[in-house]
């Protein structure tokens, strides 16, 4: 934008100039008209370049991907300060997709969202690990991994299993396994069970486990306001997380899904 801003005014100036030297025949209006020119041919060339090179794209991209963790700041802010009023004083295990030095936005993102968790807890969450998912070692180099292949209902357990005891809440940052019905986590008892909290993830099998209590809260994307990849973040938290989100729990779920009854496997099936 600001290229073709400083061109429109190189023109202008050029022009502006010539009719000095033409008009009032000023000495110094050619040479100037022609500065201006120069000026605005270059203006014209750095803009093709930028275009040639990916260079604008890459700042579109970037702008982009600025929004995206502004928004996962805001998302567990929000969210943290609504289990701090609900569930004070946890012990908290995030599982989060395996480890990618090679992606630093991925990275990053998981830095933001324990810091924004741990911002809206206000000091009031006990402690907060982290499990990664692991690539299976039969994975072959650069083939695409199927996510139910990653995160399946017996790796859920497991995890569950080594976390016992030592944690009060699950935030599962990729949502649930593809075979969930199989989780034996529905099984345990209550005291056994820790709270399972759902982000970014499908939740179509989930009314009734988030009716019963077996999930505690869901943050899924908000079907009444598309994001708009062009309009900025709300500097306000709250406002930032419900133009993108909905949080769902067992206070408001009947609610959400009468009025959007598409997004829920229907209760006979």
């Amino acid at each position: 934008m600001l290229l073709y801003v400083l061109m429109v005014i190189a023109a202008i100036g050029m022009y502006w100039a010539n009719r000095q030297y033409k008009i009032k025949g000023v000495p110094w209006g050619r040479p100037l008209a022609g500065l201006f020119g120069v000026s605005a041919l270059l203006l014209a060339m750095v803009k093709i370049f930028a275009q040639l090179s990916g260079c604008e794209q890459s700042g579109r991209q970037e702008k982009v991907l600025d929004k995206e963790l502004s928004y996962a700041n805001a998302t567990y802010q929000y969210l943290g300060t609504y289990l701090k009023r609900n569930h004070p004083n946890q012990r908290i295990l995030l599982i989060a997709n395996p480890t990618s030095p090679n992606n630093k936005f991925n990275e990053k993102r998981l830095d933001i969202i324990k810091s924004g968790l741990e911002t809206g807890f206000g000091g009031q969450m006990s402690s907060v690990q982290i499990e990664r998912l692991e690539m299976p070692e039969t994975a072959m180099a650069g083939a695409p991994m199927m996510f139910e292949n990653l995160f399946t209902a017996e790796i859920f357990d497991e995890i569950v299993e080594k976390h016992k005891g030592r944690v009060d809440m699950i935030i599962s940052l990729v949502g649930l396994p593809m075979d969930l019905r199989d989780m034996r986590f529905w099984n345990l008892d209550k005291d056994e069970r820790p709270k399972l909290v759902v982000t970014h993830g499908a939740i179509y099998e989930l009314k009734n486990a988030i009716a019963q209590g077996f999930v505690t809260a869901a943050v899924y994307y908000n079907p009444d306001l598309p994001y708009n990849f062009k309009d900025p973040v709300p500097e306000d938290v709250e406002e930032a997380f419900k133009k993108r989100y909905v949080l769902i729990d067992g206070d408001n779920i009947e609610e959400f899904a009468a009025k959007h009854p598409t997004i829920f496997i229907p209760d006979d099936e």
